[in-house]
């Protein structure tokens, strides 16, 4: 429910820094700013899980807040009887998320879809936030509805002003991406100084032509293993290896029959060359299949995160904590399963890890 999920309104006026937003993070110091005004209220009075997408919903009453109180917002309630084009279709306004999004739409920062709806629980992409961000600090003007317009280029006005003055993160990597908490912060803040200084914000960020370039895919077929998977074109060529005795250690209680390592190349731990990669795919026959779901569901070391259809395969997500934490996504095929990895998430900065594991699921079929 959104009151579960958006949970931003349970801190206490007296809230303390959140512990999962340390010093040393790439935002603390626009969550810290932000949390400081009340903007955000992170989860559960102690974590802002900064790592987590951000809804529609939530990001909308992020920005209203910048401008109103929630007594102010409150009043825009009470308008909608005499101006019906400003309400949505799948907005209760009775929830205490409803005057943040009805404020929204009065000052044009939302225009929702073109079906009348506002679609709260989506995850907001990096064009939709562009379009909002500009629009409420009076960046552009208010053109097209957030998506689905005429025009398939609606967003380049809002996604370059927002380049030119080094306010998208180095974490997007593309115009589908979908933005963290910690970016929306981060986004939030840089815009702030701005508006504050006139001054363009300094730190690491991406542009306009980075963001927009098209991600040019490979595809490896599995072969016999019956799976294929793309990948992005820049990085090497996958390898397949046959494997053979038992792994002491890990969660599966026996070795893969193949693994297929993804990715960029690690660095070796000693000399000459070696195989690893931050991502990999180890191939089982399906007869094993429960006993490795069993194992995994019950595990001391796992973390079951969700449960999801990738192209039609059934797809179990859970985290493997050790030394390290891996993202790993068990899936059930014809005839074979498959776990698909990626390697000590913590190892890569600002959530790239993850998101690339994210798109190598969505590239994942079985057949």
């Amino acid at each position: 429910m959104l009151s579960v999920l958006l949970s931003f309104l349970l801190l206490s006026p007296t809230a303390h820094a959140f512990t999962d937003v340390p010093d040393h993070h790439p935002y603390h110091e626009a969550v810290s700013s932000l949390q400081k005004q009340r903007i955000v209220r992170g989860m559960d009075g102690r974590n802002f899980w900064p790592d987590q997408r951000i809804t529609r919903v939530e990001f909308i009453t992020l920005l209203m807040r910048m401008h109103y109180t929630d007594e102010t917002m409150e009043q825009c309630v009470g308008l909608l009887d005499r101006v019906p084009d400003i309400r949505f279709t799948d907005i209760d306004y009775s929830a205490w998320y409803g005057p943040a999004i009805c404020s929204a739409a009065v000052d044009r920062v939302t225009t929702g879809f073109l079906d009348g709806s506002f679609q709260p629980l989506l995850p907001i992409t990096i064009v939709e936030a562009a379009k909002m961000l500009s629009v409420a600090f009076n960046l552009t003007e208010t053109a097209l509805p957030d998506t689905l317009a005429p025009d398939p280029f609606w967003y380049r006005p809002y996604l370059k002003t927002l380049s030119q003055i080094r306010v998208i993160p180095p974490s997007v990597m593309a115009l589908d991406h979908r933005v963290t908490r910690g970016e929306a912060a981060e986004m939030i803040h840089r815009l702030q100084e701005y508006d504050l200084t006139g001054r363009i914000p300094g730190g690491l960020h991406r542009t306009y032509d980075e963001v927009a370039q098209s991600i040019q895919w490979e595809t490896y077929d599995g072969g016999s293993a019956r799976f294929s998977l793309r990948y992005p074109a820049g990085w090497p060529a996958p390898e397949d290896f046959s494997r053979g005795a038992l792994s002491p250690g890990s969660t599966l209680a026996r070795r893969s029959d193949r693994r297929v390592y993804i990715g960029p190349r690690l660095p070796c731990p000693g000399y000459g060359s070696c195989a690893e990669r931050r991502y990999f795919v180890d191939v089982y026959h399906s007869t094993k299949f429960d006993d490795a779901l069993e194992i995994v569901t019950a595990g001391e070391r796992t973390r079951i995160l969700n449960r999801k259809q990738i192209n039609g395969a059934y797809a179990l997500l859970y985290d493997e904590v050790g030394i390290c934490t891996s993202r790993r996504a068990l899936i059930q095929g014809h005839g074979f399963y498959y776990i698909l990895t990626a390697f000590c998430l913590e190892q890569v900065k600002d959530g790239v890890a993850e998101r690339s594991f994210e798109l190598l699921l969505e590239e994942f079929e079985t057949r």
